[in-house]
């Protein structure tokens, strides 16, 4: 996937904790990517309405409401969001789970704690950066 010149990915962060929330977005700053922001699976839906985003970083575990798992399901429902990376993000990393999750539909996983080069390697399997 390929971004005209000019422009940045968008990347949609869906995160309850705070703190990983903020790390998360900081280290797609670094990147010098557009990052939107939700702290749970409504509130994301209801922000997407009408933005265009390139990836999601989906918490699985989001507390109270629909978890990372429906909210993926919920995107791929939509037509502009069947072919985007969606990625689950969790702490219980297991490699059961990774296959778990991809056979959902997510497009891979990352496991909590990762640092900015493991994060920036998964984007790079996913977004073209000039």
């Amino acid at each position: 996937m390929a971004i005209p010149s000019g422009e940045k990915f968008t990347v949609l962060v869906v995160e309850d904790n705070a703190a990983h929330r903020e790390y998360i977005t900081y280290l797609l700053k670094k990147r010098g990517l557009n990052i939107v922001k939700a702290t749970d699976g409504e509130s994301a839906v209801k922000l997407l309405d009408g933005l265009k985003i390139d990836c999601a970083l989906l918490d699985i575990h989001l507390g109270k409401g629909m978890s990372g798992i429906q909210l993926m399901v919920e995107l791929r429902n939509k037509d502009k969001y069947k072919k985007i990376p969606i990625i689950s993000v969790t702490a219980f990393y297991s490699k059961d789970n990774k296959e778990a999750f991809i056979n959902q539909g997510f497009t891979d996983f990352i496991a909590k704690p990762f640092n900015y080069n493991q994060l920036d390697e998964m984007l790079h399997n996913y977004l073209y950066f000039a």
